[in-house]
């Protein structure tokens, strides 16, 4: 959890700090025009539009003012220190605050935006409206004009645009609005990111790895204006990037997953699962922009491959603080973004560098083992892939909750037993909920809805946990209406451990598979969906599509995992619009396997992991769900 001392700064908060004593005195004692600076208003823009203020941003003397409700623009976080006088700025990418003097004008405290944007690693561009041009001129004597207000845009750099784990990974130095298009009429077929309010410059890391690669033919990027950084997808035909309009962005990762199933029509529109989604049309009749376009790492005009340096890692070492905690340090030459997963059934936590060279001032360092109830041993290698990745590989005793820190000079992976993990499953109080219900009928496939096969799982799902010894406690027990938002509620008024919840998924009828969501970055969240994946697939007999953060769906994540202050995960156990998923959520048998899988990842989580600590699946009395189809539902 970050700091709760760290708020978003708005304008007017805090008037007895806001009204402190400036921090630069006047010492001239001259009041001649010449001593006072010349002030000019600026329209300021911020994710690729203008913003306004309260107090509106100036420039005076040649340097831009903002406010400090910029920071609620921005979704950066900061404080004002003891004396009001300095703001204490928390950059997303950087680990050490950084301090900005503030200045006072007109009686208000304001951040000077150049101080800003070095802390921020983002660039300051000035441009001014195009004057018309047909104008007519007069002979008349000249009169004087108010002098255009220049734009000043507050831009953030795009560091990485790599393709790994089956998604496109873009990083800013702070967050910015996006959209994700299609690309119609083009060859090979592509998908492309903007970053609205970004630039691109020649240190842009961009690529992928090979072993993620099956569908990816290449990695580029280009300013596609001024204000927006395009990075282009390059994929297989019939497939493209997850399609998102002007999402307002919270984070400085934007990741976008790779969907199948995409087909362009002569019309320029694009379709996926039979629903149409956003396409930019781009043929050989299309105009260029006006803005020219910089491809990363492209030639220039010598015929030089333009290329970031790889940074340099040198050591690594372990500490372990308790038995629930131990923290992995790697000494790197310079800032790294480590991208994670589980491998071998959550057995393993993988950690690849992208852009990155090892380089041990020890080789035999390169293997650390130990006796720890987290952690066996690690070890670290160089790959042998089109981006220079060294990789770290643990060997785990337990599914884990992790988290990541990374400066200039370091990497640090925080290994803790996760939240309400520890103990038996017994101790443990866990809600589950069946999707949907009542008039929610969920997704439909042939002739069944999606929330009798929910209840049928989460009720055979109850009994196995109760064998175990855990109160249990469901949001619906029957079909009967549940509101969103009060499932989530029901689980916090309880302060309960865990909160799972049921659902099947639905496209076209040839995708299939299960997965195991968990909402955004939470590292907690996440080991219980791994465990419980891994133990879906190990008897489902479905292809795994993996234990992906909600992110990937939405923005701001799926509401029942959002607002459930526990460890929280939504299971799709199969495609009910594909017959042969369909034909398997349908057989009490298979519900009954599933069932008791979720229970063995949830044990896993709370008592260890199964590899490492053998237990036995209790067999509960056979229950009768009998399926209904939807006609049958409808006739009652």
């Amino acid at each position: 959890m970050r700091n709760p001392r760290f708020f978003y700064l708005l304008a007017g908060f805090g008037l007895s700090v806001l009204t402190a004593a400036p921090l630069f005195a006047q010492t001239t004692t001259k009041t001649t025009p010449k001593a006072i600076p010349t002030r000019t208003p600026v329209h300021l823009h911020i994710g690729g539009r203008e913003v306004f203020f309260k107090t509106p941003p100036v420039n005076e003397g040649g340097l831009v003012y903002v406010p400090l409700e910029i920071l609620k623009k921005i979704r950066v976080r900061g404080k004002l220190d003891a004396s009001g006088n300095t703001l204490l700025l928390s950059p997303p990418t950087r680990a050490e605050t950084v301090e900005i003097a503030l200045i006072k004008v007109d009686g208000r405290k304001m951040i000077p935006l150049e101080e800003l944007a070095k802390a921020l690693d983002a660039v300051v561009q000035t441009s001014l409206p195009e004057q018309a041009s047909d104008t007519p001129k007069t002979p008349s004597a000249p009169v004087k004009t108010a002098q255009p207000v220049p734009f000043i845009s507050l831009l953030a750099r795009v560091t990485e645009a790599t393709y790994v784990g089956g998604s496109l990974h873009v990083t800013t130095t702070f967050p910015v609005p996006y959209r994700v298009q299609n690309i119609a009429d083009a060859t090979p077929q592509r998908g492309f990111i903007d970053c609205l309010g970004a630039t691109l410059d020649n240190t842009v890391r961009v690529g992928f790895t090979k072993e993620d690669g099956d569908n990816v033919i290449r990695v580029r990027t280009g300013q596609n204006t001024p204000e927006i950084a395009r990075v282009v997808l390059e994929v297989s035909p019939g497939y493209g990037l997850k399609p998102a309009e002007s999402v307002s962005n919270s984070s400085v990762q934007i990741i976008s997953g790779l969907i199948s199933g995409v087909t362009v029509s002569s019309d320029n529109t694009a379709s996926s699962g039979g629903k149409k989604i956003p396409v930019q049309v781009a043929s050989s009749g299309t105009k260029p922009t006006k803005a020219p376009i910089k491809r990363g790492n492209a030639p220039d005009r010598k015929g030089t491959v333009r290329r970031s340096m790889p940074v340099s890692v040198t050591s690594m070492r372990l500490e372990a603080e308790s038995d629930r905690r131990i923290k992995l340090f790697v000494a790197t030459g310079g800032r790294v973004s480590p991208h994670l997963r589980y491998e071998n059934g959550g057995t393993q936590l993988v950690v690849d560098l992208p852009f990155t060279l090892l380089n041990l001032a020890n080789p035999e360092s390169a293997s650390l083992s130990l006796s720890h109830p987290l952690l066996q041993s690690v070890r670290i290698e160089q790959l042998d892939s089109s981006i220079p990745t060294t990789r770290l590989t643990l060997d785990l005793n337990r599914v884990v909750g992790f988290g990541v820190s990374a400066n200039a000079g370091a990497f640090t992976l925080d290994l803790r037993l996760p939240k309400n993990a520890g103990g038996s499953l017994a101790d443990k109080v866990i809600v589950i909920d069946p999707g949907h219900g009542g008039s929610s009928t969920g997704a439909l496939g042939g002739g069944y809805a999606e929330k009798n096969l929910t209840l049928a799982i989460s009720l055979k799902l109850r009994t196995l946990l109760e064998s175990c010894g855990a109160k249990v406690i469901m949001t619906r027990d029957n079909d009967t209406d549940v509101d969103l938002y009060a499932r989530p509620r029901i689980a916090n008024e309880i302060h309960a451990d865990l909160f799972i919840s049921i659902h099947n998924d639905s496209f076209t009828s040839n995708v299939r598979g299960t997965t195991t969501y968990y909402h955004k970055g939470d590292g907690n969240a996440r080991a219980l969906a791994q465990a419980v994946q891994r133990e879906i697939v190990a008897v489902s007999g479905i292809p795994s599509k993996g234990a992906l953060s909600d992110g990937v769906l939405y923005e701001n994540g799926l509401a029942v995992l959002r607002k459930s202050l526990m460890p929280a995960i939504l299971v799709e156990v199969a495609y009910i619009s594909n017959a042969t998923d369909r034909s398997h959520l349908t057989n009490p048998d298979f519900q009954q396997r599933i069932a008791a899988a979720i229970m063995r990842g949830t044990r896993a989580y709370v008592e260890g992991n199964p590899s490492r600590v053998p237990f036995e699946t209790p067999t509960p009395a056979e229950e009768s769900t009998p399926m209904e189809s939807v006609e049958s539902v409808e006739k009652e």
